[in-house]
């Protein structure tokens, strides 16, 4: 048994070990995070209780049914005076048992509510509308989240690589130094200054190591599994880049967060006819069909059936549904300039993502150039340094320019990967359908198809994600345990 347990822990440690080294591209990192990430499977269950809304609303066309009685048991006694003396003792004492039963069936069928339902529909409709757009939004978010998180991740890599490299560089320069300097050939300032470059490459390896382990959480947060080596990314999705500035502002309109705006500015303005249908009359037909039996000591049964037509007119509510109406106008006002402000924000977003894009792919060419003359610059003071033309300052000023240019070029891609889904998710293209992830796409109208006409049932197609426990311990009266939470899978 304890060869046994030793192997099961030893093939799952191998199996998560393997996990973290497989999928390490960044089209794996968004697939897992598109699959696996709780925010984006959080606002799918957001949605899809939207959509129950429609179905809500549509409820006010149907007849409202309503089937109501008792029973129970009741015992009657009656006591007749005599005729001559009232204040004498009764005459006779009549006493009964009896089970009142009372049953009624009511229905209520609305004709015409001041345009209530039908503006209640419509208003669902576009929150259904503009939950879809905010899906989409935060989908953007997830993708983006894991784009950021992989690219951070790798530059972080490389950087502690180079650097790693660099201190290596440097200790040899500084053994170098210590030898000429045992036989006079350089000063002690040209060793104290090897280690000076020494101890500050040593403390930027080791902040850079940091951050690497940053990048490390924020990828595992982002993505959903612990990176190993990342290798090199792919070139920028040119295919679904637009073409220039004029291209990227006319897909305004696609993005999803503006489009929620649209779509909350007409629920906005749907709200405006359900505060309004409070001023209106209300024409209703009621059918009522009653049975009532053993209501009194004689065992009467009695039996009615009514159909009304009820006419509601309403003349005076105290200012109520007024104020309503107005605060509905108001807020349909606001929701209007918050369209507004999110093109003007959308059209920004376009045009820095844009102009940030550019200006880094130029800077990386300039960059590339200035890393091949630094690297042809430090050879060439290698080269003096060995025939006493140059310093030891000179070299190690010269591996730095290396180092900086290095690592200025690798941050500069990073940058320009960035920028580049920066504008994707500003023109609305950062999804999973987009970019042609091999994925199998939500579909969020699945959904509303098959429930925003359901008559009835409290039941529901979808699974509900497991709930958290709570350890004993933090439960008043429970029993006393470490507390360790967790999450049924």
């Amino acid at each position: 048994m304890r060869a046994r347990s030793s192997l099961l822990r030893s093939t799952l440690l191998a199996g998560l070990f393997s996990s973290s080294l497989a999928a390490q591209t960044l089209q794996d990192a968004m697939v897992s995070a598109y699959r696996n990430n709780p925010q984006l499977e959080a606002d799918r269950a957001r949605q899809r209780a939207a959509d129950e809304d429609v179905s809500r609303a549509w409820g006010g066309y149907r007849p409202q049914v309503v089937v109501s009685g008792q029973a129970g048991r009741a015992k009657d006694k009656s006591l007749i005076p005599p005729l001559s003396d009232p204040n004498g003792p009764p005459l006779e004492v009549i006493s009964s048992v009896r089970k009142p039963v009372e049953e009624a069936v009511q229905v209520t069928q609305e004709i015409w509510d001041g345009n209530r339902t039908f503006s209640d529909v419509t208003h669902s409709k576009w929150a259904v509308a503009n939950g879809r757009a905010l899906l989409i939004s935060t989908e953007q978010t997830v993708l983006g989240g894991a784009v950021q998180a992989y690219y951070d991740l790798y530059r972080d890599q490389k950087i502690v690589d180079i650097q790693r490299e660099f201190v290596h560089s440097l200790e040899d320069e500084k053994k170098a130094a210590v030898a000429r300097y045992g036989v006079k050939d350089v000063t002690r300032t040209d060793v104290a200054q090897s280690e000076a470059r020494l101890a500050r490459g040593i403390a930027d390896l080791r902040q850079y190591e940091g951050n690497l382990e940053t990048s490390r959480s924020a990828f595992l947060l982002a993505v959903g599994f612990s990176p190993g080596i990342l290798p090199d990314p792919p070139p920028l999705p040119l295919a679904v880049l637009p073409g220039n500035v004029d291209d990227a502002l006319s897909l305004v309109e696609e993005n999803p967060d503006l489009k929620a705006a649209i779509y909350a500015e007409k629920a906005a303005e749907a709200d405006i006819d359900t505060a309004e249908s409070a001023l209106m009359p209300n024409l209703a037909l009621q059918g009522l069909a009653t049975r009532n039996a053993h209501t009194d000591y004689t065992g009467t049964q009695l039996t009615t059936g009514q159909m009304l037509l009820t006419l509601t007119v309403p003349l005076y509510d105290g200012g109520v549904a007024s104020a309503r109406t107005r605060a509905a106008k108001h807020t349909f006002g606001q929701r209007r300039l918050s369209t507004d402000l999110q093109r003007f924000r959308t059209e920004d977003a376009i045009k820095r993502a844009w102009e940030n894009l550019q200006a880094t792919l130029a800077r990386i060419k300039a960059l590339e150039e200035n890393r091949r003359a630094a690297e042809v610059a430090l050879d060439g003071v290698h080269q003096e340094l060995k025939v006493g033309s140059r310093t030891v300052l000179d070299e190690l000023n010269a591996r730095q320019e290396v180092l900086d240019a290095r690592i200025g070029l690798l941050r500069s891609r990073h940058d320009a990967a960035v920028s580049a889904y920066t504008l994707l998710v500003a023109c609305g293209r950062l999804t999973a359908a987009a970019l042609d992830l091999p994925v199998e796409n939500y579909d969020a109208t699945e959904h509303y198809e098959s429930a925003s006409w359901m008559p009835w049932g409290p039941w529901t197609n979808q699974n509900y994600p497991a709930a958290t426990k709570v350890p004993d311990s933090e439960i008043p009266g429970g029993r006393a345990r470490p507390a360790l939470p967790f999450i049924d899978p």
